[in-house]
C-alpha cells in the first residue's frame, strides 16, 4: 500500500504471493485503500513452472517452498512459475526495483527472473536472505555471486548480530 502511493497512478506494483490468506489480505487492503496500480498474482516465483507444497510455518506470515519442520506442518498447494516466462506471457513491464522474501527459496526466484533482473531497467533489489532454510546446495555467497552475475555492483548488507533472516539491498 506504501508503495503504491509512492509510485502514484502512473507507476504500478506488481505483486505474487501464493498463499490464500494472504492475497485475501492483500486485496481486501487494495480495495480499502482505492488502489488502481497494483496488480496480484496468486502464484509463487521460482526457476521452474510446477505445482508445490507451500508448508505453512507455526507464525503468522511464515510460508516457504522449503520445509520448515519435520512434523505437524500444514501446507496449501501453490502453484510455481518461472518469473521470466510469466513477465513475457503477461506483458508485464521491467520492474524498475523487486523485494523478494521467500523463506530460503530466494536462488530459484533470481534464477527464474535471471533476465528480468538482468534487465538494465531494473535498478534495484532488495532481498531477505533465510541462510537456515536454504535447500541443499544454495548457500548465501552463490546468492550473492548470482546478484553480481545479474550485474548488482553495489551490495549492501543489513544484519543484526544473531539475527538471521538478513536484507541485502542490490544497485
Amino acid at each position: 500500500v506504501i508503495l503504491a502511493k509512492v509510485v502514484g497512478e502512473k507507476g504500478k506494483i506488481i505483486a505474487f504471493d501464493p498463499e490464500k490468506e494472504s492475497i485475501n489480505h492483500l486485496q481486501e487492503n487494495i480495495k480499502l485503500n482505492d488502489l488502481s496500480n497494483v496488480i496480484v498474482f496468486q502464484k509463487a516465483l521460482g526457476e521452474n513452472n510446477e505445482k508445490r507444497k507451500l508448508y505453512i510455518g507455526k507464525t503468522t506470515g511464515n510460508f516457504s517452498l522449503i520445509k520448515l519442520y519435520e512434523e505437524g506442518i500444514d501446507y496449501q498447494d501453490v502453484e510455481v512459475v518461472n518469473g521470466n516466462d510469466f513477465v513475457f506471457k503477461n506483458n508485464l513491464p521491467t520492474p524498475k526495483a523487486v523485494k523478494i522474501d521467500v523463506e530460503g527459496y530466494e536462488y530459484a526466484v533470481l534464477k527464474g527472473l535471471k533476465n528480468t533482473l538482468s534487465d538494465i531497467n531494473c535498478k534495484i533489489i532488495c532481498c531477505e536472505i533465510h541462510p537456515g532454510l536454504f535447500p541443499a546446495g544454495i548457500t548465501e555467497d552463490k546468492i550473492l555471486e548470482f546478484i553480481k552475475y545479474l550485474g548488482f555492483n553495489k551490495i549492501s548488507y543489513f544484519k543484526k548480530l544473531f539475527f538471521k533472516p538478513y536484507h541485502v539491498i542490490a544497485v
